[in-house]
């Protein structure tokens, strides 16, 4: 029985807005997950550009905040009461900024790759994102727009759905749910 909800946040929750990037943004955004934790984006991004760790945190935090926004505002209000989660292989920044944010307020729990180090495509990332909601995997229902993460999410016993940012994601959630329903 799907007791939880873990979803993606790029691509899912949140859809970026159409802002000019300069080529330093751009670069941090094509980064956002790719080096692993919080300590290894900085470092990287320090000895590519020769900034301090602490400019580029500020410059990402300042990304982030103009970047994104909720795809489906009103989301949780067309959802039934479950445990909600974040699921991000972003940097923990956006954890950050997406707390407060009140559309994010159903949330109970955030994991990301910047404060675990382990990337979606890890079985270690979903392992650990069950032990953080203390729920057994066959009861989380995770949602990404990266299929190769929703294999990875079942390979350890979640249910994945891939979805597709053309379709309403509250649709995609309620069918899901509806489909569990049914088969239990």
């Amino acid at each position: 029985m799907i007791t939880t909800i873990a979803f993606d946040l790029i691509g899912v929750i949140l859809e970026e807005k159409d802002v000019v990037l300069s080529p330093f943004e751009r670069a941090l955004e094509k980064g956002f997950g790719v080096y692993g934790n919080d300590e290894g984006f900085l470092t990287h991004f320090a000895q590519e550009t020769g900034l301090t760790p602490k400019e580029i945190e500020m410059t990402t935090r300042n990304l982030i905040s103009r970047l994104y926004q909720f795809r489906e505002p009103d989301l949780f209000q067309k959802l039934p009461p479950l445990k909600f989660a974040v699921a991000t292989s972003h940097q923990s920044y956006i954890i950050d900024w997406l707390k407060m944010q009140s559309e994010a307020i159903p949330f109970s729990n955030f994991f990301s790759t910047g404060s675990s180090g382990f990337l979606k495509t890890e079985p270690m990332f979903f392992i650990k994102l069950a032990e953080l909601l203390e729920e057994r995997p066959a009861n989380i229902l995770f949602i990404d727009d990266h299929l190769e993460n929703c294999r990875t999410a079942q390979s350890v016993g979640m249910r994945a759905v891939h979805y597709k940012p053309i379709d309403t994601l509250s649709h995609t959630v309620l069918a899901c749910l509806k489909a569990e329903s049914s088969s239990a």
